[in-house]
């Protein structure tokens, strides 16, 4: 049944948004029409423009929002469920009114978003149509990628320095006092050992020689994104076939990516004989790699605008292109053989690129009928907040009155963060570090343990960090010392070989930050809060003028899959509908 839409006066923004409540089910974009699934069903009608099941997935993939402890989904309200996407809708007819969508930006991130979406159809059809994952392929990676080794590393900064180590090694020398005197990575703090670690977790070129080799063999130098690395096997360890039922899911996975890799070679070789790529090796050449001040290394471009490739007959990229896609690449490499062996790799990365959008553009996917309605949904989304930015926001004047009275009324959300005096002990094993953090729990003293057994440098002073100041904001351990009293021993953090025991030691209140520290701060919070009353308002004003009808039919045509949540969706700075 179509009907018109009831606004309910009392149902404004911030009801709805306290009606949604904070703690919520998390709408992923999987919002299916259940008579194809291709999203053709206009499922409201705002002065004669659709509101589609694009604009409906989009926005419950973005605001996460749904009625706190609900889980089945039936049980959202076609109001509620439509809230957000009418007004979308609503706010994108007033910015093109004033011809905002005729804004450069807007345009180019239109086009930018249908390229994207024809180059996924193309791989749908191509490569990820072709990719599966047999139970026997499942097993074989599992037995490949879970067998374990144990090997000592050395590592020097240059080649030559790694051929000296090895050398040293194969006449005798002990490696663990070796790599404690003259290896320059994080393992020689544990003499260059590396235990019981799986293939899957190793480097593919480290992984290639220690399983090439035997116990107590040595291979290198090898490099690395650090330098050159020696290896001496100890002993490896077959897959534990009881943890393939918990790995089943990521091999799965892995066996996807594979076959999907196997799929897009083929595929970009047919590319190639369709659409011949041209090099200027000389350009190509001519972009090297030269340290930055940090040691890190940045391409020399000389010449950004010159063609570094031709694909096809209309297809192009710049040597600026290519040197931007280095420096992404080599943003933590040292090591210049390092970063000339990757160079080919992008260069490749960069021409598969063109081939494939060449292709698709060649296919017309730009106006594939799903492309065009993802394309409309996203314009109507980029618009609503076009208008809210350049049209309502600078109606909002914050005063100087305004943000005091603010700040005296709401004080205490601008506590200083506190500071924690904590102390902390590195083990090799969450096992030791779990060990050791029972112990702390029962009393032990720090001092004696960090002394005893800690592996890093604060061990001999008894493992004191000294004073710390969490950050607000922060997830993860920041956000526990937050509140964590003196005493509190934090739960063990860290990587294989490396393990951190964490306890407060002390706590100190730091009081609240005065007005003028913070006037930043509390100027946007008064703004956010005049924003969403202007903005409840110019809601309540569009759809007070607006012709809205909801069709119940295609709404329950629909079926919406979710996963619970607690996160909301913060980069969104307006709430029509959240």
């Amino acid at each position: 049944m179509i009907r018109p839409f009831a606004l309910h006066g009392a149902r404004t923004l911030r009801s709805t948004m306290a009606l949604l409540g904070l703690n919520c089910l998390l709408l992923v974009p999987a919002v299916l029409a259940k008579t194809g699934g291709e999203g053709e069903a206009a499922l409201a009608i705002v002065n004669g423009e659709p509101v589609t099941v694009e604009m409906l997935t989009r926005n419950l993939g973005r605001t996460h929002e749904s009625a706190a402890g609900t889980s089945p989904t039936s049980a959202i309200d076609s109001e509620r469920l439509l809230f957000k996407p009418i007004n979308d809708v609503l706010l994108a007819q007033e910015a093109r009114a004033l011809e905002m969508d005729l804004e450069p930006s807007i345009v180019e991130q239109i086009r930018e978003y249908k390229v994207g979406g024809a180059l996924k159809l193309l791989e749908r059809d191509e490569i990820l149509a072709l990719a599966d994952a047999s139970e026997e392929e499942i097993k074989e990676l599992f037995q490949r990628q879970y067998a374990r080794v144990t090997f000592h590393v050395v590592t020097a900064y240059e080649k030559e320095g790694a051929q000296e180590l090895r050398a040293d090694l194969e006449g005798g020398a002990d490696v663990a006092t070796l790599a404690e005197e003259r290896s320059v990575d994080p393992y020689r703090a544990r003499g260059g050992l590396v235990d019981h670690i799986a293939r899957f977790d190793l480097a593919r070129n480290i992984a290639e020689v220690l399983f090439s080799l035997k116990p107590g063999e040595i291979g290198g130098p090898v490099p690395t994104d650090l330098g050159w690395s020696v290896v001496r096997v100890e002993s490896f360890e077959e897959a534990d076939l009881a943890r393939l039922p918990e790995l089943e899911s990521t091999l799965r996975g892995l066996v996807y990516q594979r076959k999907a890799g196997e799929a897009r070679v083929a595929f970009i070789e047919s590319l190639k004989a369709k659409y011949p790529v041209q090099v200027s090796a000389l350009v190509v050449d001519g972009i090297v790699p030269k340290p930055a001040p940090d040691g890190r290394l940045q391409p020399d471009v000389p010449d950004p605008e010159a063609i570094v490739a031709e694909v096809g007959t209309t297809s192009t990229f710049s040597a600026d292109d290519y040197g931007k896609a280095l420096s992404e690449r080599w943003k933590r490499v040292r090591n210049v053989d390092a970063a000339n062996a990757s160079a080919p790799m992008v260069l490749e990365s960069l021409i598969q690129e063109e081939l494939f959008l060449t292709e698709a553009l060649a296919r017309d996917y730009t106006e594939h009928p799903a492309v065009v309605r993802g394309a409309t949904a996203y314009e109507t989304e980029l618009l609503a907040l076009a208008y809210l930015d350049g049209v309502l926001a600078p109606t909002i004047v914050v005063t100087e009155e305004a943000i005091e009275a603010y700040f005296d009324n709401n004080k205490e959300k601008y506590h200083r963060p506190p500071r924690v005096r904590l102390g902390q002990i590195t083990v090799e094993s969450h096992q030791e570090a779990e060990r050791i953090a029972e112990m702390l729990r029962a009393g032990s003293d720090l001092k004696w343990l960090a002394r005893e057994h800690s592996i890093d440098r604060l061990a001999e002073e008894g493992g004191d960090r000294g004073w710390y100041v969490p950050q607000l904001g922060v997830p993860g351990r920041d956000h526990d010392l937050l509140t964590a009293e003196t005493g509190t021993v934090l739960d063990p953090i860290g990587v294989p070989g490396n393990w951190v025991v964490t306890r407060v030691e002390d706590r100190a209140e730091q009081g609240i930050y005065p007005l003028n520290q913070i006037s930043g701060n509390v100027r946007q919070a008064v703004f956010d809060q005049e924003f969403l009353a202007a903005l409840d308002q110019l809601i309540e004003t569009l759809r007070s003028r607006s012709t809205i009808v909801i069709d119940d039919e295609a709404l329950a045509s629909i079926s919406i899959t979710g996963s619970q949540s607690s996160e909301s969706d913060q980069g969104d700075k307006s709430g029509h509908g959240h």
